[in-house]
């Protein structure tokens, strides 16, 4: 009897190279695999079926005067993270957008 292979990763990078390499289907943030979305090298198929892909939050303490640093992170996360993604094929985009 032959039993079904079976992998767990706990990082994405071990998770995008074995879908990468075919083994199987990957659920992925897309700020992981937009480049590999680009090339080629990964396709969405269940672009249908996402209902909610979630929320970021990005925290830090409170003070009078934002730091430019913070901002700079901040603006940089909202351009990376929330940047329209490659069309799909049948795609719906559900992505939300940051409010700064």
């Amino acid at each position: 009897m032959e039993l079904p292979l079976t992998s767990v990763a706990s990082t994405l990078e071990p998770q995008i190279c074995l879908a990468e390499e075919g083994f199987g289907f990957a659920c992925l943030p897309l700020l992981a695999v937009r480049r590999q979305l680009e090339l080629g090298t990964l396709v969405s198929v269940l672009d249908a079926y996402i209902a909610d892909v979630g929320a970021f939050h990005i925290l830090w303490p409170a003070s009078r005067h934002t730091s430019p640093k913070i901002a700079a992170f901040v603006a940089f996360m909202a351009k990376t993270l929330f940047a329209d993604p490659p069309p799909s094929p049948g795609a719906v985009n559900h992505l939300p957008r940051l409010r700064l």
